[in-house]
């Protein structure tokens, strides 16, 4: 327990950080809601009813969504939405329509993102898509290559960036 303490402090004094700085709040005042269908059809488009839940003192809210690999986006084309200021708070809902070009289980994230009484908050979502049939598995890319450690445990060395789609 001693050592965790010495190391966060080694970290503020090396990063010149305050504990200010590292007190993060872990939940943002900002919700995210989400209706999708259960199964859906490769080729077919996908809608996704995303309702964003903002306290009271919110400005400059919006949605972002990216789709991953085996989703294209229709609506919005652009995958953001401004909706502006909602100083009384309340909520808004956003239709987003995908189409699916592969089976597997699909997600598509969703940011949600607002300054809240002066301080920028953001929620993030992943909606799991459920695309052809038989039993869904996620979507596992493989962007690594395995090796094995001189103890013989199995690793997978990862890119430091992720690969431009």
């Amino acid at each position: 327990m001693k050592n965790r303490y010495f190391s966060f402090a080694i970290a503020l004094l090396v990063f010149g950080l305050t504990s200010a700085d590292v007190a993060a709040k872990t939940t943002s005042p900002i919700s995210v809601t989400f209706t999708a269908p259960e199964k859906n059809d490769v080729g077919r488009d996908i809608s996704i009813s995303i309702t964003i839940n903002a306290p009271s003192g919110t400005n400059d809210l919006s949605l972002k969504v990216t789709p991953e690999t085996g989703l294209a986006l229709k609506t919005p084309s652009d995958g953001i939405v401004g909706f502006g200021d909602k100083p009384e708070g309340g909520s808004v809902t956003e239709t987003v329509i995908v189409t699916a070009s592969m089976e597997g289980r699909l997600y598509l994230n969703v940011f949600a993102t607002g300054t809240v009484n002066g301080k920028k908050s953001t929620n993030i979502v992943s909606i799991p898509l459920n695309v052809g049939e038989g039993k869904q598995q996620p979507l596992m890319l493989k962007q690594g290559r395995d090796v094995t450690d001189s103890e013989g445990n199995r690793l997978t060395i990862l890119p430091a960036e992720e690969p431009k789609k």
